[in-house]
């Protein structure tokens, strides 16, 4: 049988909070993502969060706030969290070898 993982990429709260980041539309992105990632924890299916590292300037909220998933999303125990530093996931990260630990054949994104 195939093995299918939900890969969740930068739902983060900088993207949330008024500034040059912010995203247009971010509350319905989160509210689709969070239905997917509750279909994937009812079927006990592989859910993995990548967050990009961001060190931004001209925010009252710390880099630890801002670096966050959104709490639409937060990871639960057992989910794995891949950080990154770069637009690639897969660039210096770990995500390659989880989906080959966990024997990943198909990703939904």
């Amino acid at each position: 049988m195939k093995q299918d993982a939900l890969v969740l990429v930068d739902i983060q709260n900088i993207y949330f909070t008024e500034g040059s980041w912010k995203l247009e539309k971010e509350e319905e992105a989160a509210k689709s993502a969070k239905k997917i990632l509750e279909y994937y924890r009812k079927e006990n299916l592989p859910v993995i969060h990548v967050k990009h590292r961001f060190h931004p300037q001209g925010y009252q909220q710390t880099d630890e706030y801002l670096n966050a998933i959104h709490e639409m999303v937060a990871p639960q125990n057992g989910e794995i969290v891949v950080e990154k530093d770069f637009p690639n996931s897969f660039l210096r990260t770990e995500l390659n070898k989880h989906l080959e630990e966990l024997q990943i054949k198909s990703v939904t994104k």
